[in-house]
């Protein structure tokens, strides 16, 4: 049974220092903030990354994409006779985007990376070049799951080789083991502060017998050892267990009973969230009521994702979807709060004779657009995509919902806050589009957006609010300079509460204010029959304030209708509110 663990840690230094310090006592926190001051004034400027303050709710968004499943024809039409290379980026330039904007994604890799040396192949037994790993990275994805019914296609040779060439691209794997140490791991990732374990089993390999004498080869799906290795992923500290089940029956567009009451069993041993693949088409998602130790808790299976990427062109089997699991994280436990769906399609044309592939986002808000011409016939079966599937997984009532607040609006508006120096990546990379904002945190990104003067001689007078000068990622000048500017209040008659995440109606009305005291006339009054979408459970303050913000455009790009107007925003939310300011400020 599991024995060991393989977490990938947080990359910040503030927070892997604050955490041992504190474990220390306090004398080690004075010598690990000494410490920190000194590696503070070693490091350039330019090597600073914005660091996550204290929250009472932390957000991470987990996407999952389906089957790669690479045809002979898939990658024999990435093939540079000029460079000798297998080329896969423009198959994914379109769809990238979307999965860059989670925190984190997972794909079923229903492939072989065994080598050239083996012969590349494609159905029955798949082998693909292994460059298809290096641009999965580079589009987003940084888990692959390999256990499926084609993980013994290339033998046991095909198992290490395809390991090999995986840790080669830096992507992370689970499901196949060259070893019995690797079996026993449990793959655990902190994700933005969540700790996610990933465990992956498959029904089948295709019949094809496990090598002798290396049981440990494919992970095989055995209800008690998935229970089991929940209760292990809980005991070494997972926040969140999520089970990849390859799974079902092949092209059949509902899941089998046994795959629900196998669902509920799971749930009920631990199991957080289930992600299905094999059946080639999109299956449903549920929300399931399951009894444990007496409370009813609702888990999410999403039974089939369908493909990804293919050369099955049959209707159904030609689309899949990625789904983006919101999860969230306070101090009575971790849950996935709803799950959002973005149908893709893969185009398939041909120039000069050869077939090309491209895998497309298909959503009523996002253009049909592709640098392989869209014929009408193309752009027709994208709607029927779009109908067929949102209408199939589609359930506003579980909170399982189109994605309609596109990753790529949120995008444009954090690389421009970014560009502008009013926000800043974490030391990873990741902007961390899902992440709560705290109130000292706006503080300073509502200064820099409306040019609030701030210096060292803005003195702030709440208690809890550290002196931290202007050094710091977040001075307290900035919310003493906004507290007098009468943007911001504080939460009682001398406190700020400065790490608590920010609510929605808050930023609402603190950029309403910021813009009727810092540009006067810069927002209309709307009319008396003006219907706003978002004015429900709003304060007697924040209400007016909401509505005048979505009359004048600075709630554009948000699902206003999926938002809670006291849930913390999200960093995603927050830019793109700032990035509206800009926009009607004219800069």
């Amino acid at each position: 049974m599991p024995a060991t663990i393989r977490v990938a840690p947080p990359s910040s230094l503030t927070k892997r220092v604050r955490a041992h310090a504190t474990a220390r006592g306090p004398i080690a926190v004075l010598l690990a903030l000494l410490l920190m001051a000194f590696l503070v004034c070693a490091v350039a400027p330019a090597a600073y990354a914005e660091t996550k303050e204290a929250q009472a709710t932390t957000r991470v968004t987990l996407a999952a994409i389906g089957d790669l499943l690479i045809h002979e024809s898939v990658y024999q039409s990435v093939y540079n006779s000029s460079t000798g290379k297998y080329e896969f980026a423009p198959i994914f330039k379109f769809i990238a985007p979307y999965l860059k904007n989670a925190d984190y994604t997972i794909a079923n890799l229903e492939t072989r990376f065994a080598g050239p040396e083996v012969g590349y192949s494609g159905y029955p037994q798949f082998n693909c070049p292994a460059s298809l790993g290096t641009t999965m990275r580079e589009a987003g994805v940084d888990l692959l799951a390999t256990a499926n019914n084609h993980s013994m296609d290339k033998g046991w040779a095909g198992i290490v080789n395809t390991l090999d060439n995986i840790d080669r691209t830096t992507l992370a794997h689970i499901g196949t083991n060259r070893t019995q140490e690797e079996r026993d791991r449990i793959f655990i990732k902190d994700v933005g502060g969540v700790k996610i374990a990933f465990l992956n089993y498959t029904e089948s390999t295709n019949g094809i017998p496990l090598p002798a004498g290396r049981p440990y080869a494919v992970n095989m799906m055995d209800e008690s050892r998935i229970v089991s290795e929940t209760k292990a992923a809980r005991q070494q500290g997972a926040d969140l267990v999520v089970a990849v089940l390859h799974w079902g029956r092949e092209y059949e567009r509902t899941q089998a009973p046994y795959q629900r009451n196998l669902a509920t069993r799971l749930f009920q041993g631990g199991v957080d969230a289930i992600i299905g693949s094999h059946p080639h088409v999109v299956q449903q998602i549920e929300r399931l009521s399951v009894q444990v130790g007496g409370a009813t808790l609702n888990r999410y299976v999403v039974y089939s994702l369908g493909n990804f990427v293919s050369n099955q062109r049959d209707r159904y089997r030609d689309s899949g979807i990625i789904v983006y699991l919101d999860i969230e994280k306070t101090s009575s436990g971790t849950s996935v709060t709803g799950v959002r769906y973005l149908p893709v399609w893969v185009q398939k044309s041909y120039a000069s004779g050869a077939p090309r592939f491209r895998v497309l986002p298909v959503a009523p808000g996002i253009g049909k657009s592709s640098d392989l011409t869209l014929s009408a016939e193309d752009k027709s079966r994208m709607d029927q995509v779009w109908s067929e599937l949102s209408s199939h997984v589609g359930n506003a009532g579980q909170n399982v919902v189109p994605y309609s607040d596109s990753g790529a609006s949120y995008q444009v508006a954090l690389d421009n806050l970014v560009a502008r120096g009013i926000m800043q990546g974490f030391a990873d990379g990741r902007l961390g589009a899902g992440e709560a904002v705290s109130r000292q945190q706006f503080a300073k990104m509502i200064c820099l957006t409306v040019g609030i003067p701030v210096s060292e001689s803005n003195v702030c007078t709440f208690s809890d609010v550290t002196k931290s000068g202007p050094s710091g990622l977040y001075p307290d000048n900035y919310v003493a300079a906004a507290t007098a500017a009468g943007v911001i209040k504080g939460t009682g008659t001398k406190t700020f509460s400065p790490h608590v995440s920010i609510a929605r109606g808050q930023v609402v009305t603190m950029v309403v204010r910021a813009l009727d005291r810092l540009s006067p006339g810069a927002l209309s009054a709307p009319g008396t029959g003006y219907q706003a979408t978002w004015p429900t459970g709003f304060s007697p303050e924040h209400g007016p304030n909401a509505r005048r913000a979505e009359f004048n455009g600075l709630l554009k790009g948000l699902p206003l209708s999926q938002l809670d107007p006291w849930g913390a925003m999200t960093r995603g939310e927050v830019a793109q509110v700032l990035h509206n300011v800009l926009a009607k400020l004219g800069r």
